[in-house]
């Protein structure tokens, strides 16, 4: 398993915060890991939404479920493909200036690929990095974790 974990403070209030990120529609706009990302479905955002990403990595697609989503204080969206398991978990804090997102990121492989385990875990931080780097400009925040 492969784990990454920041935390950016924002000058966007919470809610406005984590409906940008978890929007995935918005992935190419922040990761540039992402060559494109798209809605499968319509309607506002909540459980059950569905997104397209395409990774750069292999031109990987992966299809991202929204599985667990608290207005203003927490969403989970999880893929499943390619012998890879993608769980995202976004949760934000109000604070007296905007609020702190924080980003937790998890890849498991799976099957016989599950020995691979210990060089996805350094792929992944030098790609999480980025997209960490690009979430802080999208937010106009700065990392504090």
């Amino acid at each position: 398993m492969a784990r990454y974990v920041a935390t950016v403070a924002t000058p966007r209030e919470a809610g406005a915060a984590l409906d940008f990120v978890a929007d995935f529609t918005n992935l190419t706009q922040w990761d540039p890991g992402i060559v494109s990302a798209e809605r499968l479905d319509d309607g506002p955002l909540a459980v059950g939404a569905r997104f397209a990403a395409v990774i750069e990595f292999r031109s990987m697609a992966l299809t991202y479920e929204l599985v667990e989503y608290t207005p203003g204080e927490r969403a989970l969206l999880v893929a499943e493909g390619g012998g890879l398991v993608s769980r995202d978990l976004i949760t934000v804090e109000p604070t007296d200036d905007g609020s702190r997102l924080t980003y937790d990121a998890t890849l498991t492989l799976s099957g016989f690929l599950k020995v691979l385990d210990p060089l996805l875990a350094i792929g992944f931080n030098r790609v999480a990095g980025k997209a960490v780097a690009g979430l802080e400009e999208a937010l106009e925040g700065t990392r504090v974790a």
